[in-house]
């Protein structure tokens, strides 16, 4: 036996709920505010994994530069004992 999906909307009991006034209403704006304040936060997470993943190569990067140049340094011919 194949179950039969009816969207809420399109349910009898939804129609009969909405026919029930202001009361309806005030629960579909609250589900609605939910809504938009949960999609709100998950772009806000999505942002801030970007942002960690930017800060992270930032540092690596930054890290990769200052040994490059301490090697550059010690491998300098002017910086030498005899010429400190």
């Amino acid at each position: 036996m194949q179950d039969l999906h009816i969207p809420l909307q399109e349910s009898p009991l939804w129609k009969t709920r909405l026919k029930k006034g202001p009361q309806m209403r005030s629960l579909q704006q609250l589900i609605a505010t939910f809504t938009d304040t949960t999609a709100n936060l998950i772009t806000q997470l999505r942002e801030l994994d970007l942002l960690r993943e930017q800060v992270r190569k930032a540092e690596e990067l930054y890290h990769l530069a200052e040994q490059e140049l301490r090697d550059a340094d010690n491998s300098s011919p002017l910086r030498t004992p005899n010429n400190l």
